[in-house]
């Protein structure tokens, strides 16, 4: 089973310019059917290289969710593709996912603590348009790129 071009799966990289000792690993409970399309492996950041790791529907992120009829609740959804950055010394400092769905624009989001913090921050930005945040005492860029053969891009960098 594959994933047409209209619909794409997610990749995200990481840069780290800021000198701090930081790292990325694969996050969240896999979705069972389709962790096959997880690609990524856990290692450092640096400001030479892009970390990236990518997916479709590989991942489930707890958020919280609109159900028919009104109803909300918390849950786990799935997601392209879920990563948790840990930065000089603190482990899963902050949390990243993609998501692109066909009914909506692709989005990055992000949060300090996945399980505890209520809502994800996010930003759906157009190819080549870039959004500046600031989350655990990290400032970092996100810059979504043309999209390539089998994914929604996204660059995060990180920035002094």
């Amino acid at each position: 089973m594959s994933k047409e071009a209209g619909t794409l799966g997610s990749r995200i990289c990481f840069i780290n310019e800021t000198g701090a000792l930081m790292s990325a690993a694969p996050s969240g409970p896999e979705v069972t059917e389709n962790a096959w399309t997880f690609v990524g492996t856990t290692g450092p950041m640096t400001a030479d290289s892009e970390l990236c790791f990518a997916g479709w529907n590989s991942r489930q992120a707890y958020e919280f969710q609109a159900r028919m009829f009104g109803a909300h609740h918390w849950g786990y959804s799935e997601v392209d593709v879920l990563v948790a950055v840990s930065a000089d010394g603190n482990y899963n400092a902050l949390s990243f996912y993609a998501r692109n769905r066909s009914i909506s624009a692709p989005s990055l989001h992000w949060k300090v603590d996945p399980l505890a913090q209520k809502d994800w921050n996010f930003t759906v930005p157009s190819v080549n348009e870039s959004s500046t945040a600031t989350a655990a005492g990290l400032n970092f860029t996100v810059t979504r790129r043309a999209d390539s053969q089998d994914y929604k891009e996204f660059v995060v960098r990180f920035t002094r």
